[in-house]
């Protein structure tokens, strides 16, 4: 929107609105908040034909039906073209149209015409004049003064400036009004309308708001065409008063922090709401904006939703699962704790748990951002630990906070302030028992010593001697460990005690097992104190290459600190060498499908399913395995694992026709590996060779007879 700066509202209209008007702000005047955000922004608050009606109240009303005042309807904004009017409607409509447009309270305009020329009642400096009305908002009345420091004035004609019982007025003559295109009725109440809504969004942070929209509708429901195109409100530079937070004024601009503070008649004041900062950027004066109150309270009452105010006697902080109440002073690192805060209400507005404007703890000062307590999972925000608990409280009431929250890990005190906020609306007052301190007790040494592992087999029936491992195979290690530090050892909670690799990722490591491939264990016991001992128990799999193998595992506290170093740490086995892996064979015999005759593999038929039968004679010197991590299987070979032709469902894969038969096989001893297979379509003579191999360890020699020949018919 262009001719921001020339749209602000000068001193000398004020003082000219003033001085003919009585009454004084109310005793509820609150320089820091004026009018709240959602009271300013109602724009449904009232209809056309109820402004219409509130209007024809007043019997010296300038602007009222009763009079047979009418103006032009303003119906849309292009930045090319600027504002667009269609016909004469009453003044209801148009006050109710351009706060439907913009968004903004038509009880702020009806205010805002009565305290700068009188309008509504009729009792302003200039009465009912051609020169009131061309001023309706004091939109575009800068404080101008030629040499001779008289106030500057324009004359203009050819303007609808407003019609009156039929009778259209187009000229005015010492008007404050610096362009023709801000003066009359209408051309005063949208300007106006927009100004207030422009300076609320932007001094809240707001540098994307524009409104873009073609149809509009009233209180009454009923929606009228319009064509509003503020697409350069976007690109506008703002330079008034802005709330507290991290913001921009320019698109393109910084953004830099504002503390909410600007200075009216020399004195520091607080924009508490957008609303706020916009009647103090259209009226940068106490007395204009203490008027604005004081008509606003005489017609519609409270501008505030009540006031926002409260005590407290403090916190209690409980454990986690709220059975006990902890010492402030004595809190454990990373342990999770809950806060309880009792506040009461000593303000003028209820507070509520749901809404639109529910009542939440936030964090303040120093900062309000994010909480270094903040639990995600628990919390609404990092900012906001915790919702009012009661449905509702009133003035005068007492209601509860509570928040789980995270003790830091570092030893050390912690302080931050938390109060209650209406959420969209306002904060709380500032108090004494806001800020929430606790301290974090140093938890003591984390020293151990072991006597070292013990190594059984997986089902604990058996104990292992750790230098003849079997490849593969999965153990279980328990060590004792002593806690001898100062530090009580925990196995859960925050900071629980664990078994880790000081080393990384762990060669030994199962991962369905371990709480990750650096950590193996967790602590058996609950708690061990100092003095005590404790046990870490963790599954391994021993390497599938023969030798010896060495891991160092110690305790750690998470999150705090590792355990001092000790020899007996050392972790290490050796994995033997199982024996070597040979074999010999009689060669396959070829069977029916279901076993019930021997076939002759010169003669089977195309596309037909025959099983395949394999005695395979354990020639070197280690046993053959079924069931372990290196089980026996019958592979395809020339080369080893490639796919082979005659796979069906059933095999273990395209490349490992089947297992072998029996449980074990001892050297010397002999086995059976039994596959079906499937002829191919076309005739001919069709050859694969297949030998057993040791899954993951080993494959057995090239043997005669282990080609697997053919012929189909």
């Amino acid at each position: 929107m262009k001719g921001v700066i020339k749209g602000l509202l000068g001193v000398a209209a004020v003082t000219i609105a003033l001085a003919a008007q009585t009454g004084s702000a109310s005793a509820a005047w609150n320089q820091n908040r004026i009018i709240d955000d959602n009271v300013f922004t109602n724009s449904l608050s009232l209809s056309p034909a109820q402004i219409d009606t509130f209007l024809n109240a007043f019997p010296n009303s300038c602007i009222s039906t009763n009079k047979g005042f009418s103006a032009p309807d303003p119906t849309g904004y292009t930045p090319s073209g600027g504002y667009t009017y269609g016909g004469n409607v009453s003044a209801g409509k148009v006050i109710a149209h351009a706060a439907q447009a913009y968004g903004i309270n038509p009880q702020v305009l009806l205010v805002t015409i009565q305290k700068e020329e009188g309008l509504v009642r009729g009792d302003g400096t200039y009465g009912c004049s051609t020169l009131a009305i061309s001023a309706t908002a004091g939109y575009g009345c800068p404080d101008n003064r030629d040499s001779n420091g008289n106030i500057i004035t324009y004359d203009y004609s050819g303007i609808n400036l407003y019609t009156l019982n039929g009778t259209t007025v187009t000229s005015v003559n010492g008007t404050c009004v610096n362009s023709n295109i801000k003066a009359g009725f209408s051309q005063q109440i949208i300007r106006a309308a927009w100004l207030l809504k422009f300076s609320q969004e932007r001094s809240e942070g707001n540098v994307g708001w524009g409104v873009i929209k073609t149809t509009t509708t009233d209180a009454s429901g009923n929606a009228w065409n319009s064509n509003w195109d503020n697409s350069d409100d976007p690109q506008t530079c703002y330079s008034g008063a802005m709330t507290a937070g991290y913001r921009q004024v320019c698109p393109s601009g910084p953004t830099t922090y504002y503390d909410g503070y600007t200075t009216i008649d020399g004195t520091a004041v607080n924009m508490n709401t957008g609303a706020t900062a916009s009647l103090y950027r259209y009226t940068p004066h106490f007395h204009g904006n203490q008027l604005f109150v004081s008509v606003w309270e005489a017609w519609w009452g409270e501008s505030l939703l009540g006031t926002y105010r409260w005590s407290s006697p403090g916190y209690q902080i409980l454990t986690a699962d709220e059975s006990a109440f902890v010492d402030p002073g004595h809190l454990q690192p990373g342990q999770h704790y809950l806060a309880k805060l009792l506040a009461y209400n000593t303000g003028t507005a209820t507070w509520y748990k749901t809404g639109p404007t529910p009542t939440l703890l936030g964090t303040t000062a120093p900062t309000a951002g994010p909480s270094q307590f903040c639990v995600p999972a628990k919390w609404i925000a990092c900012t906001r630990p915790g919702g009012l608990v009661e449905d509702s409280v009133a003035p005068g009431g007492a209601g509860h906070f509570m928040f789980e929250f995270q003790a830091p890990f570092s030893p050390g005190d912690y302080r931050e302030s938390f109060k209650p906020l209406a959420e969209m609306l306002a904060w709380t007052n500032d108090i004494y028992e806001q800020s929430f301190g606790i301290h974090v007790d140093n938890p003591g040494t984390f020293k151990w010593w072991t006597p070292g592992y013990k190594i059984l087999d997986r089902t604990e029936s058996v104990y292992m001697d750790p230098g003849r491992l079997q490849p593969g195979e999965v153990y279980l290690a328990v060590m004792d460990a002593y806690n001898t530090g100062t530090a009580t050892w925990f196995g859960g909670g925050a900071t629980p005690v664990v078994l880790g690799n000081p080393g990384g990722n762990s060669q030994f490591c199962l991962p369905n097992s371990w709480i990750s491939c650096t950590r193996p264990a967790r602590l058996v016991e609950s708690s061990v104190p100092p003095g005590g001992l404790g046990h870490f128990r963790f599954l391994f799999r021993a390497p599938f290459a023969p030798g010896e193998y060495h891991e160092n595992f110690k305790p750690l506290a998470e999150m705090l600190s590792w355990t001092n170093d000790t020899g007996a740490q050392n972790f290490g086995i050796k994995v033997v060498n199982p024996g070597t892996y040979k074999w010999a064979t009689d060669g396959y015999q070829i069977l029916t499908a279901n076993e019930s005759a021997f076939m002759d593999p010169g003669h089977l038929q195309a596309n037909t399913t025959y099983l395949a039968k394999l005695i395979a004679y354990n020639t070197g010197t280690a046993t053959w395995l079924r069931d372990s991590p290196t089980p026996m299987m019958l592979g395809t070979t020339n080369p080893n694992g490639r796919n082979s032709n005659l796979c069906i469902p059933g095999w273990v894969a395209c490349t490992r026709p089947a297992h072998m038969v029996e449980a074990s096989v001892p050297p010397g001893g002999y086995g059976h590996f039994m596959f079906q297979f499937k002829t191919p379509a076309t005739p001919g003579t069709y050859r694969e060779d297949f030998k057993p191999l040791a899954e993951m360890l080993s494959w057995t020699n090239d043997a005669y007879g282990q080609t697997f020949g053919i012929v189909v018919y």
